[in-house]
C-alpha cells in the first residue's frame, strides 16, 4: 500500500499537504525502507526519478562494490537502495542542503558503522562555499554567494579519494552543474572496476566535453536518460559510465 499511496500523489491523485510521512519497503529486512513525506513535492519528485523510475539501474553494475560514493545523496533514496543491492559495501555519501541532510540522517537503512554520511558539498577544494535552492535544482557557489544561499562545508573531493582509493568502487555523482569542475580534477585517478551514475546539467544540452573526459579515462558511457524542466534551459542527462 505505501507504493500505491506513492504512485496516487505523484500522479496529483492524491494531495499530499497533510499526508505526513510514510515508510516505503525496498527490501525485505526490518531496515530495507525509506521515509516519503507526502507533503514535499521534491521528496514526491526523486522518489519518482529514483525508485520509480528507476534512473540508476543497479542491476547493470558489473561488479559488487567494496565502497559506494555518493555525491549529492539529496535524501539518501540512491545510498537506501544501494545498501539493499551491496549491503556489505561501505557507504559515504555527501549532501550540503540541511533540510536535505537531516531527512538523509533519518533513513533507516542508512544506519551502521559502515556508512558515514556528512553534511558538505564535494568540491575541488576544501573551504567554504554557498548553496542556494531546495537540494534539487539547487546550485552550489564557491563565489559570491546567491540572496538565499547559505554557507557549506566545501570539500576537495580528490584529496579524499587518494586517501580512500580502492578498486570495485561505485560512483553516483548529482551535483547539480558542480560536476564541470570535479570530473576533469579526478581524471586518472579512477581504478578498475569502477560504475559511475553521472547526471549532467548543461546549457542546452552542451555536456559532450564531460563525456569525453571519462570517455578518455577508459569508461564505456551509456546515456539512460534525458528530460528537462518547463522553463529551464538546461538539459539533464543520466549516464552510467563502466570501467572494467
Amino acid at each position: 500500500w505505501p507504493w500505491l499511496l506513492a504512485g496516487l500523489v505523484q500522479t496529483r491523485m492524491l494531495k499530499g499537504e497533510k499526508a505526513g510521512r510514510i515508510l516505503v519497503p525496498l527490501g525485505k529486512r526490518e531496515k530495507q525502507k525509506v521515509w516519503l513525506d507526502l507533503g514535499s513535492a521534491q521528496q514526491r519528485d526523486v522518489f519518482q526519478e529514483v525508485l520509480v523510475e528507476r534512473n540508476y539501474p543497479l542491476e547493470r553494475v558489473p561488479f559488487s562494490p567494496a565502497l559506494i560514493v555518493d555525491c549529492g545523496a539529496n535524501v539518501g533514496y540512491f545510498s537506501s537502495l544501494a545498501r539493499v543491492w551491496f549491503p556489505e559495501a561501505r557507504l559515504v555519501a555527501w549532501e550540503a542542503n540541511e533540510e536535505n541532510f537531516t531527512n538523509l540522517k533519518s533513513q533507516p537503512g542508512l544506519q551502521g558503522d559502515k556508512v558515514e554520511l556528512r553534511h558538505a558539498a564535494v568540491s575541488d577544494r576544501d573551504g567554504e562555499g554557498y548553496f542556494s535552492g531546495e537540494g534539487a535544482g539547487g546550485r552550489l557557489e564557491v563565489g559570491r554567494p546567491a540572496a538565499d544561499a547559505k554557507p557549506v562545508k566545501l570539500v576537495d573531493l580528490l584529496a579524499w579519494w587518494e586517501k580512500n582509493q580502492t578498486s570495485e568502487t561505485l560512483w553516483k555523482i548529482d551535483v547539480e552543474g558542480h560536476e564541470r569542475n570535479l570530473l576533469p580534477r579526478l581524471k586518472g585517478s579512477w581504478l578498475r572496476p569502477c560504475a559511475i551514475f553521472l547526471e549532467t546539467h548543461e546549457i542546452n544540452g552542451k555536456d559532450k566535453a564531460l563525456i569525453d573526459v571519462i570517455q578518455k579515462d577508459g569508461f564505456k558511457s551509456t546515456l539512460t536518460k534525458e528530460h528537462q524542466l518547463p522553463g529551464d534551459p538546461r538539459i539533464f542527462r543520466e549516464y552510467l559510465g563502466i570501467k572494467e
